[in-house]
C-alpha cells in the first residue's frame, strides 16, 4: 500500500496522477505539434506568397477541427487544401488513433485475465 506520493509522482490538485496518464499525453501533445508544424511547413512550400500568421492560424484550425478562418482558405492552392484537409481528418481521428492503427499487429489474448486479489495478510 502506498500511503504518500513517491519520488516522481505527479500531485495535481490534491490527486496523484498515473505515470501511465503522464506519458500518454506527452505522447498526444507532441504528436500533434509534430502534426501542426508539419502542416504549416507543407502549406509555406505550396503557398509562398500567403501572409506566415494567416497559414499558421488555418493549420492550427484544420488540425483542430474547430472551423475557423481567416478567409484564407479561398487564397490557397489545390495542394494546400489537400494538405488541410489531411489535418482535418487527422485532427479528427487523433494522431494516437492514427498511430495505433499502423502500430499495433494481430495480438491475440493470452486467455483468461483473474482479477487481482487485495492485500493478504501473511504470516
Amino acid at each position: 500500500m502506498e500511503y504518500g506520493p513517491g519520488p516522481g509522482d505527479l500531485i495535481a490538485f490534491g490527486r496523484r496522477v498515473e505515470r501511465e496518464n503522464v506519458i500518454r499525453a506527452g505522447i498526444v501533445v507532441t504528436l500533434y505539434s509534430l502534426l501542426v508544424v508539419l502542416g504549416f511547413f507543407g502549406l509555406l512550400v505550396t503557398n509562398p506568397e500567403l501572409d506566415f500568421t494567416h497559414l499558421l492560424f488555418e493549420t492550427v484550425s484544420a488540425a483542430a477541427t474547430v472551423g475557423l478562418s481567416m478567409n484564407t482558405t479561398p487564397l490557397i492552392n489545390d495542394a494546400g487544401l489537400v494538405i488541410l484537409s489531411a489535418l482535418m481528418y487527422l485532427g479528427r481521428i487523433g494522431p494516437v488513433t492514427f498511430a495505433v492503427a499502423f502500430t499495433l499487429r494481430n495480438q491475440r489474448p493470452n486467455g483468461v485475465k483473474y482479477p487481482v486479489e487485495p492485500d493478504i495478510l501473511v504470516g
